[in-house]
């Protein structure tokens, strides 16, 4: 409700008013609303499309570990979702800096079902990394750096969905039971003290089970 309380008229020409055209018009706008619930059918949206850096570097005696090329003989990718949204959730999890032969990059989809109240939503997926090769140079400058994206995207499913501020979406990711067959990069200078037979493990930090070297040399003191 606005009430007009003063008007400037020049009174030499007078003015005249329509009351069934003129008018004055006022815009209201809402802005920086920070909502603690919403009530909606929530359109499809994406939530997350990121690609970041990830680095292996190791510590203590292999701090010298530097990898640039992985190919593996095994190893997996494996993906822990879980979400408290009571709509659908798309997670993709792929490793751009790997290829197999084909071309193809590892990639994990979870699509997890709208939770209910208190009740999340969970789903483990795993994706086989037998064949692929891995580049660790991460921007094509980095050693031991693997670059992977997440893409995180709420599926329109038509429903009336509540969502407040302690709703989350989570997801861990993982590299289990690296075995490579070929490496590339500068594995350090190590001295092992050691009588008879002793086994070492020069790939610790990546949960690598079985390694063969072609040109190696060794120095006994």
């Amino acid at each position: 409700v606005g009430q007009v309380t003063n008007i400037s008229i020049n009174i030499t020409t007078g003015f005249m008013y329509d009351i069934d055209q003129d008018f004055i018009a006022i815009k209201l706008i809402a802005k920086d609303l920070k909502p603690q619930t919403a009530t909606a059918i929530f359109p499809a949206q994406t939530i997350i499309d990121t690609v970041q850096s990830r680095d292996y570097s190791s510590t203590g005696d292999f701090s010298e570990l530097s990898l640039t090329k992985l190919v593996l003989k095994g190893g997996r990718i494996r993906a822990e979702a879980q979400s408290t949204v009571e709509d659908t959730i798309l997670f993709v999890y792929s490793l751009p800096g790997a290829t197999n032969d084909q071309g193809e990059v590892p990639t994990v989809n979870i699509k997890l079902d709208p939770a209910t109240p208190g009740m999340p939503s969970n789903q483990v997926e795993e994706f086989i990394l037998d064949g692929y090769t891995l580049n660790l140079t991460g921007d094509g400058t980095q050693v031991n750096t693997l670059e992977e994206r997440i893409l995180v995207q709420l599926l329109e499913s038509g429903n009336i969905v509540t969502l407040d501020r302690s709703d989350s979406v989570a997801v861990n990711f993982s590299l289990l039971d690296i075995e490579p067959v070929y490496v590339e990069g500068y594995v350090g200078q190590q001295t092992f003290n050691f009588s008879g037979q002793e086994a070492f493990d020069v790939f610790e930090e990546l949960d690598v089970r079985r390694i063969r070297f072609t040109e190696a040399s060794g120095e006994i003191s």
